[in-house]
């Protein structure tokens, strides 16, 4: 009470709160998200890069090379800024409409907006500077394992949640979040795990416990699909749900309860 209504003194800036809040007004500093970048090349997470004039980096979401935007800045560091493109002009020839509807909310996938051959382009560039780092040349004619269907993903992992009115939610995280999408159908899935995706659903709304379902990893393999199931409690009924689901449709079947070991069975 002795110090109300008076000014308190300052803290000295050699401490570790003025050392925080130095680096604080450091990190809120951006240069400019008015101005106009040209994306100069591809990350390897698939990200635009350009640079402010002054030399700083921008990293920019879903942004192509050679493309001039507009950035808006979502996250701004001591070496780089984080961006996302506000306005579009001279848009690339290699940019595409994204076939997933989910595509810019689910953080499944990162190129979508750029054609396929683009796509495969990149990941050639991206092991062979790889491999450069390490000191080793490939001369020779770097080949794609690939088909000439979008549906090439052989593994996903599912996250599972039930919302405040009980509805179950099954899908992938949102990008730099924790929050869920919920999908109904993926793109670039396998014929063989896409059609597991609307059966999981109805079997998740029929168990006692929705929400001990943490997350379900699924694997398709030349054998057949494999459905690893992460629950955090032990249910019984459940169980048994889980095991008549995968013999009616042919998979193999891991449980993980708890902190218990993986237990396969078909």
């Amino acid at each position: 009470m002795a110090m109300l209504g008076k000014r308190r003194p300052a803290r000295p800036a050699s401490g570790k709160s003025g050392l925080a809040r130095q680096e604080k007004s450091h990190t809120a500093k951006v240069e400019s998200d008015d101005s106009r970048l040209i994306i100069e090349r591809l990350a390897h997470d698939g990200r635009g890069v350009a640079h402010w004039p002054s030399g700083k980096a921008v990293f920019v979401d879903q942004a192509l090379p050679g493309e001039s935007v507009d950035v808006a800045i979502h996250c701004t560091r001591k070496r780089f800024d984080e961006a996302h493109v506000r306005e579009l002009h001279d848009p690339s020839s290699q940019r595409v409409t994204p076939p997933c509807a989910h595509f810019g909310q689910c953080g499944g996938c990162d190129l979508q907006h750029m054609a396929l051959a683009a796509q495969r382009e990149h990941k050639r560039h991206v092991v062979a500077e790889l491999l450069a780092r390490q000191g080793l040349e490939w001369t020779g004619e770097t080949g794609c394992l690939a088909t000439d269907q979008t549906a090439y993903r052989r593994r996903a992992r599912l996250g599972v949640n039930v919302d405040r009115d009980g509805h179950v939610l099954m899908g992938f995280r949102a990008q730099r979040s924790h929050r869920l999408v919920d999908v109904e159908h993926c793109h670039v899935l396998v014929p063989a795990l896409q059609t597991l995706l609307a059966p999981l659903r109805t079997l998740l709304n029929s168990l006692d416990a929705p929400r001990d379902v943490g997350h379900i990893e699924l694997l398709a393999t030349p054998a057949q699909c494999v459905v690893i199931v992460r629950q955090l409690n032990a249910r019984p009924a459940d169980e048994q749900r889980w095991q008549a689901f995968a013999e009616e449709h042919q998979l193999a079947l891991g449980m993980l309860v708890g902190r218990e070991k993986l237990l396969l069975g078909a």
